[in-house]
């Protein structure tokens, strides 16, 4: 809570498994926690309230509409997150929706127009992964020449059924679509190809053009045992981050020379070992303790980081997520 001097009261509504993540990156970023409501008396909201001190802890939503608050904080399901979102853009307060908002996009279309003063922030936290950042930043000084994504969705289960699958890409997918999207920016057109799950495989392929350059690929698998990944290239630089919380940056190649016991040469990319994930995403989930510092930042001077999503943005996301799914 370091620099922070404005009281910021906050209203919490929903609470999940992932809730308490965000309230301790809301504490350590100065809000005060002030209100909090779930399902009408929930009983996660009542121990989340008691644990985190909340001043109210509220047995519906109307009751948290009554008290005066400075931003909210959304973590519903995701059915309900743009009916909330509605009556809350009647206070005219920022608001920070955990993603994706909704799996339709045309309801997050719609929501976005509703946003006269741009008050909504989407909670897309890998875009806080200090892993992220370190990229961005050798981004902003080299041509990217090439970006791959690797994407595997639910690996501890081999044979998903369709339901499964559609809700896994729609609420969780969206996630490292967007992040490649506030990396290397909205592609002009693209195209998809891929197996459907009837062959017993659903996988996508997904390749972004720019400029009219095939310039990125996104592989998107179901039931296979793999995690999210990404490499970007640049002449004479390579990063990988594999898991997306690491960050490896390859710069050289080495040769270990044929000996009698190998007889043939090995060439092996040579990575820098400065790097290290930022404290904060040691401490707390990581991303969420960035995501929070950049919310207050928004609530205490009414511009978005763009680190925190648009609604615009997450529509993009998610029009690419629905197009995934599709026959092919």
């Amino acid at each position: 809570m370091k620099g922070k001097t404005a009281i910021k009261k906050l209203g919490v509504i929903g609470a999940g498994s992932i809730a308490s993540h965000h309230l301790r990156a809301a504490q350590e970023n100065g809000f005060v926690l002030d209100s909090i409501c779930a399902r009408d008396n929930s009983e996660n909201s009542k121990r989340l309230g008691q644990e985190f001190r909340f001043r109210h802890i509220c047995s519906t939503f109307e009751e948290l509409l009554i008290n005066p608050l400075d931003a909210y904080l959304v973590l519903s399901n995701t059915e309900s997150q743009v009916p909330i979102a509605r009556r809350l853009l009647e206070k005219k307060k920022p608001i920070l929706i955990e993603k994706p908002v909704s799996t339709n996009p045309y309801l997050i279309q719609e929501l976005d127009l509703e946003d006269k003063f741009k008050q909504v922030a989407v909670g897309y936290n890998r875009r806080n992964l200090s892993s992220i950042h370190s990229l961005r930043s050798y981004l902003s000084r080299l041509p990217m020449t090439y970006f791959t994504l690797s994407i595997s969705e639910l690996s501890t289960i081999s044979s998903p059924d369709t339901q499964q699958i559609a809700k896994t890409v729609l609420e969780n997918t969206v996630h490292v679509l967007d992040l490649a999207f506030f990396l290397f920016g909205k592609p002009d057109y693209w195209k998809i190809t891929g197996i459907d799950f009837e062959n017993r495989i659903f996988a996508r392929t997904l390749n972004f053009f720019y400029g009219g350059i095939h310039r990125g690929t996104i592989l998107i698998t179901i039931g296979t045992p793999d995690n999210w990944s990404m490499q970007v290239y640049s002449p004479g630089h390579r990063f990988v981050l594999s898991p997306l919380e690491s960050f490896v940056h390859y710069n050289q190649v080495g040769v270990r020379q044929i000996t009698p016991r190998r007889p043939n040469k090995v060439y092996v990319p040579l990575g820098t070992s400065t790097w290290k994930p930022a404290n904060k995403d040691m401490k707390f989930k990581a991303g969420f303790y960035r995501q929070m510092e950049d919310f207050y930042k928004f609530v205490t001077t009414q511009e978005r980081p763009d680190t925190l999503a648009s609604l615009s943005e997450a529509f993009f996301a998610s029009t690419i997520a629905q197009q995934i799914l599709q026959k092919i």
